[in-house]
């Protein structure tokens, strides 16, 4: 073989060079540079797996602060629907059906099961029941991370037409206690 064959393989095809009559050993992987094949594959899978971890995480933080908005916001609704209801049945006051929301501790509302009870110290948490079509009530079903206090302060600057509705939702999750606030004026529009 000359000398210019046995470079040109040597540089290009060292696996193929012949050492007498036994081809030479090939050198493979050390063990340093697998473990460093390793670590490489390992960050650049890890990040995107922490990526993703964090994105559900949110994803989970925002369908709560959604649902605790939605809740929040059925409390307001059902008193302004109280408070036409009772503009339509005329002899009824203005704010009838409400007074039990009147107290410090404020009151329930359970739309479903259309009942408004008060509050002893602590309203308890609103229930999950898929089976019924009412997710959130407060009779059947699995307690849930919620809890909602309706509480209305009536004659409101001394006016006797003027009430405030605040509804205040709260759970607590893996990263804390959070709450929605909503609060709304209502009038007696007769």
């Amino acid at each position: 073989m000359k000398n210019s064959d046995l470079f040109f393989k040597k540089r290009w095809f060292p696996w193929v060079i012949k050492s007498g009559s036994t081809l030479r050993n090939n050198k493979g992987f050390t063990l340093l540079e697998t473990l460093v094949a390793i670590t490489i594959l390992t960050m650049a899978t890890l990040g995107p797996m922490q990526l993703a971890s964090r994105m559900v995480a949110s994803a989970r933080v925002a369908q709560n602060r959604i649902v605790a908005f939605y809740l929040a916001q059925e409390g307001i609704e059902y008193s302004r629907n109280t408070r036409d209801n009772n503009f339509l049945n005329s002899s009824n006051g203005w704010l009838d059906g409400l007074d039990a929301c009147f107290g410090a501790n404020g009151c329930i509302i359970d739309v479903p099961n259309a009942s408004i009870v008060a509050c002893d110290t602590e309203c308890p948490d609103i229930k999950y029941d898929d089976s019924s079509g009412y997710y959130y009530n407060y009779i059947k079903g699995v307690p849930t991370m919620f809890k909602r206090v309706v509480k209305i302060t009536p004659n409101v600057g001394g006016n006797p037409d003027e009430a405030n509705v605040k509804s205040v939702v709260s759970w607590k999750d893996n990263t804390g206690k959070k709450s929605v606030v909503l609060e709304e004026d209502i009038f007696n529009w007769r």
